[in-house]
């Protein structure tokens, strides 16, 4: 369980790093990212539900907190520009 953690840890900071700042992407690139950071919402939830000891539960739980602030800051984007 802690090297899947670790796997998806890193994959989420590799892709949030990878997008970047949100206010310069086209409307297309934006529902591209959201629909990436729901993909990585739905594992860390499961993720959460199998934790194996409370350290991984609070791990997946901080990196959920960040997949969702991240939804948010792309839907206030999104939402910014109609």
């Amino acid at each position: 369980m802690e090297n899947k953690l670790e796997i998806l840890e890193t994959h989420i900071e590799n892709s949030l790093d990878h997008f970047g700042d949100y206010k310069n992407r086209s409307e297309e690139e934006l529902r591209l990212m959201a629909g990436r950071i729901e993909e990585l919402l739905s594992s860390v939830e499961d993720l959460i539900d199998y934790a194996e000891t409370e350290a991984d539960a609070k791990r997946a739980a901080n990196l959920l907190r960040r997949l969702r602030n991240n939804k948010t800051r792309i839907h206030n984007c999104q939402t910014g520009r109609k």
